[in-house]
């Protein structure tokens, strides 16, 4: 069967932008279409066929009224931050405060957590770990009993990128399962 998902992105830079993110990884797996910032992406998750349709949020406060109409009706979420940024890190929260805010669902959407420039990290002493974030995951996964995961993803090699959407997709599909 062939499922409609709805992604919201929103994150470190001020922008995300897929493409750049992970460079020619996803030039092959997406189409980018003219207008918003949106993309899409079409994966088979355990069978059954997810069409990804990613809505990439301007981060800029200024936006945030505009931003709000976009997040209604989406069934997942993906923050992107930057692990060698502390500021990046401590703006999750309030990422995930506006995502369950105007989404229309709460907390009960999957959300993954990114964290790019993982490839930097020997670079900046004040990087955050995996085994950080992993912690802070859990915690907030706990505190909010919300499914959120985090994916550590090098945009320049792809690693780790398509953690992201198995994630995402297996979350829809056990979810859908359950009307069945």
């Amino acid at each position: 069967m062939s499922f409609p998902m709805k992604i919201v992105m929103i994150g470190d830079p001020k922008k995300p932008d897929l493409l750049e993110y992970y460079g020619e990884v996803f030039r092959g797996d997406f189409k980018l279409i003219e207008g918003p910032e949106f993309v899409f992406k079409v994966m088979n998750v355990g069978g059954n066929t997810i069409n990804f349709q990613v809505w990439q949020l301007a981060e800029d406060p200024s936006f945030k009224t505009e931003r709000s109409r976009y997040y209604y009706g989406a069934l997942g979420a993906i923050i992107v931050f930057d692990v060698t940024k502390l500021e990046s890190y401590r703006a999750i929260p309030s990422w995930l405060e506006e995502i369950w805010a105007y989404n229309g669902k709460g907390k009960m959407i999957p959300i993954v957590i990114v964290g790019i420039n993982i490839h930097k990290r020997a670079e900046v002493s004040a990087s955050i770990s995996d085994e950080g974030v992993e912690a802070f995951t859990e915690e907030l996964r706990r505190k909010n009993k919300a499914p959120i995961n985090y994916v550590p993803v090098d945009k320049h090699t792809g690693e780790n990128v398509s953690q992201i959407w198995e994630s995402l997709g297996k979350w829809y599909i056990d979810y859908l399962q359950q009307f069945e």
